[in-house]
């Protein structure tokens, strides 16, 4: 029973007050031990009439009680709050650690209180309305899934119409038919795309020659009105010569720029002879004049599992 009065009078005073009533006692209190509580508190222990006289100070130091209208509003809120809510609710260094570990002497520490008291009414009134709203919710989910299936739900995955079925087959078609899929040659940069991403254009309707006009005139160049274009993808259709020309290189044309892939901006490397076209890449690596700093080579796709590889998309040479 005496060792619950000065637990219980520990909690009442304050360091200050515990060190002014040991004063008459030789408790040999280093500053260390004044300036840590539970150093303070150890040394008190040890001393019998150190004991005494906190008892005696405890008692005469009357505890806090909230004033409220309500005397079971405290009781009521603390029977809905668990040990690690009001742990929570209170923060750091409001309990003692010897009162955290029962709930029983946790509740006594917040009972003396009048600051902790009224976290706790607080706490606990938050925490009904987010279990009512809970509530709430849950019940709205459940009345969804109970509602009626609307008229709608008749026509779930009936036959569909003739006209929708030709109506896509037909946009399948135009996507994925010979037209849609047909690749050209770029006159300017000799590069292949579909035609859907080139444009067809008469070669004396290019505005600006100027930027297609090599920096540098070779006697094996074919130039066409003065452009360096690509010959064998140049084609005659009505009154002259028609090629195509990539989305890129108009853009660069239109604006008054060499296109960067153009074989006008010093990528042109003439005819390669049949003798040359021939050979393997460990062939041309054998008769080169210079060396690459490295070669890269995609001998298969990375997909898997697939069959009937085109031949044009492997490396066969190695």
């Amino acid at each position: 029973m005496a060792g619950n009065q000065f637990e219980n009078a520990l909690e009442r005073l304050s360091m200050k007050a515990i060190v002014a009533v040991t004063e008459d006692v030789n408790l040999s209190l280093t500053r260390n031990k004044k300036r840590k509580r539970s150093a303070l508190l150890d040394t008190v222990r040890d001393s019998e009439a150190a004991r005494e006289l906190i008892i005696t100070a405890g008692e005469k130091k009357t505890p806090d009680v909230v004033e409220t209208s309500n005397p079971s509003e405290l009781d009521h809120a603390l029977q809905q709050l668990t040990v690690k809510e009001i742990l929570m609710t209170a923060g750091p260094g409001k309990i003692l650690r010897v009162n955290k570990r029962r709930r029983s002497t946790l509740i006594e520490a917040v009972e003396r209180s009048s600051e902790l008291q009224k976290l706790m009414i607080s706490a606990a009134a938050a925490k009904e309305e987010r279990v009512h709203e809970d509530r709430e919710r849950a019940l709205k989910r459940v009345c969804l899934q109970q509602e009626p299936q609307s008229a709608d739900d008749d026509h779930f995955l009936q036959d569909v119409e003739k006209s929708v079925c030709e109506k896509c087959l037909s946009n399948f078609i135009d996507r994925t038919g010979n037209d849609a899929t047909r690749q050209v040659v770029c006159i300017s940069c000799a590069g292949e795309y579909f035609a859907s991403e080139a444009t067809e254009i008469a070669l004396r309707d290019i505005h600006n020659k100027n930027v297609l006009r090599p920096f540098q005139v070779h006697p094996h160049q074919k130039l066409v009105d003065g452009m360096l274009l690509y010959h064998q993808a140049v084609f005659h259709k009505g009154e002259g010569p028609y090629g195509y020309i990539c989305g890129s290189c108009l853009d660069d044309i239109n604006v008054n720029k060499t296109p960067m892939l153009s074989l006008a901006n010093n990528l042109w490397v003439g005819e390669i002879p049949d003798e040359l076209a021939m050979l393997t890449l460990p062939e041309r690596v054998l008769v080169a004049l210079s060396y690459p700093a490295a070669y890269i080579v995609k001998l298969y796709p990375k997909r898997r599992g697939a069959v009937n590889w085109d031949s044009a998309g492997l490396n066969s040479g190695l």
